[in-house]
């Protein structure tokens, strides 16, 4: 007896039964958006419309508060903010605009715990860092969250993020503690939210020598103004760190100061460089 095997049968090109299985059982879907997504798709677990709505954030910038200028000619200089208030950080860099694709995706760590979407949007930051040299810090530190909103939300999605980027012998989550109970940012204007944070951090007790002289790495979900980060930033610049940069998934940016930024592939983060 003989029958003929269709070798193109997905059971037989997949290489693993149980994946195919859950495939069948669940079909894959978007990270993004949940729409159900094609076998081409299913690697970057993003549908092609979210996928090509990403959109990283590129030179020419400003080398101290990560801002993109309008026009995409030219090299990076300092912005005219920058020149007027010089940040308390050193520099400060986000990988991608804060819309869209980026946007579900953070919002669906943030207040869903979606696992998905961190580990897509993990995969997708670790593939913009993969050039970049952190070696010259000496800890990476996620902006805490007060207690109230730890035991609210459960868990701190720039704690997650960041245990998922960098080696985890460089993150440190007992640098800093938020004693300050703040309003979420993105509901006040500019100068609100510089009132909003201040005071907000402080350094752990017995953990100034940790810090001081050495270079450190703030890490953050979003950057809007920057003032959460200067505020943190200006904690351990009290205690001798001799420089603090800061690095966040996304940022906002205003149309006033950005018009449209050149989608590219890859992004080289460097940000002791001194530019």
């Amino acid at each position: 007896m003989s029958y003929c095997v269709d070798i193109n049968h997905p059971i037989y090109v997949t290489s693993n039964l149980f994946e195919y299985l859950v495939n069948l059982l669940y079909p894959p879907a978007c990270a993004a958006c949940s729409k159900p997504i094609t076998s081409q798709d299913s690697a970057r677990h993003l549908c092609a419309e979210c996928s090509s709505d990403i959109t990283p954030i590129s030179s020419p910038l400003c080398p101290l508060c990560g801002i993109p200028f309008t026009s995409r000619a030219g090299n990076d200089h300092v912005c005219g903010s920058c020149i007027k208030k010089r940040p308390v950080f050193d520099s400060a860099r986000a990988l991608f605009q804060y819309e869209g694709t980026i946007r579900k995706l953070i919002h669906r760590i943030k207040f869903n715990a979606d696992s998905n979407a961190l580990r897509v949007m993990s995969q997708m930051a670790g593939d913009l860092l993969q050039q970049s040299d952190f070696t010259a810090y000496s800890s990476v530190v996620p902006i805490p969250l007060h207690i109230s909103r730890l035991r609210e939300r459960g868990y701190n999605q720039a704690v997650v993020l960041v245990r998922r980027i960098f080696p985890p012998d460089l993150v440190k989550t007992d640098l800093l503690e938020r004693v300050k109970a703040t309003r979420p940012q993105m509901e006040l204007s500019s100068e609100s939210r510089k009132k909003n944070v201040q005071g907000a951090f402080r350094l752990r007790a017995g953990r100034t020598d940790a810090v001081k002289g050495n270079a450190i790495l703030l890490f953050d979900d979003i950057i809007t103004t920057g003032s959460t980060a200067e505020s943190a930033a200006a904690v351990l610049k009290r205690a001798g760190a001799s420089r603090v940069d800061v690095m966040a998934i996304a940022r906002t940016i205003t149309q006033s100061r950005f018009v449209s930024v050149q989608r590219r592939t890859s992004i080289t983060i460097n940000t002791m460089s001194g530019t």
